[in-house]
């Protein structure tokens, strides 16, 4: 039981440190005026979808509420620990105690995936932000922040293990 405790740790810490390292990014690019809205607009949609309003024609022109970047932080780190947990799914509980760059890397390009072909179209914006003036600088900008998650995942597992003072860890 303590083994599993200790593995569902590692992945909550992961994902965590995976999700602030795209903060982190994100704080830089605000130091060079380069702007991202899309937890205030993750925020909107789960406060206007709690109250049954579920898709948007263009959740930008759409009212902004109070707590909206609450809400989009909040779901922002829940979405970063469950992809994690793909980490376990796909490459088993041994990426966790001996981490490879492959691997959290291709988990930050499938994080990249609902972004574009359910969130986009949800807040009107279209399939990849296909029904705005700025698809191709958006979908860089996004592919690049989803890279950053991926590259997160990997430091921090290996940071846990620096931490752990473990090099090599019996896997039971």
């Amino acid at each position: 039981m303590r083994a599993i405790y200790n593995l569902l740790t590692r992945i909550v810490v992961i994902g965590i440190g995976g999700t602030l390292c795209i903060d982190l990014f994100t704080t830089v690019l605000g130091f060079f005026k380069v702007t991202t809205n899309g937890l205030r607009f993750v925020g909107r949609y789960i406060a206007y979808a709690l109250d049954g309003v579920y898709s948007h024609d263009m959740i930008i022109q759409t009212k902004s509420v109070t707590g909206e970047l609450l809400y989009g932080y909040a779901v922002h780190y829940i979405a970063g620990i469950s992809f994690a947990f793909l980490l376990l799914l796909l490459y088993k509980k041994e990426w966790f105690y001996k981490p490879k760059f492959l691997p959290a890397f291709v988990v930050g390009l499938i994080s990249y995936l609902p972004a574009l072909f359910f969130i986009q179209p949800l807040f009107g914006f279209g399939v990849a932000f296909s029904e705005l003036d700025r698809q191709i600088s958006l979908l860089f900008k996004t592919s690049i922040i989803h890279i950053i998650y991926g590259v997160g995942l990997y430091c921090t597992a290996r940071f846990v293990l620096f931490i752990k003072g473990t090099k090599h860890v019996k896997i039971s």
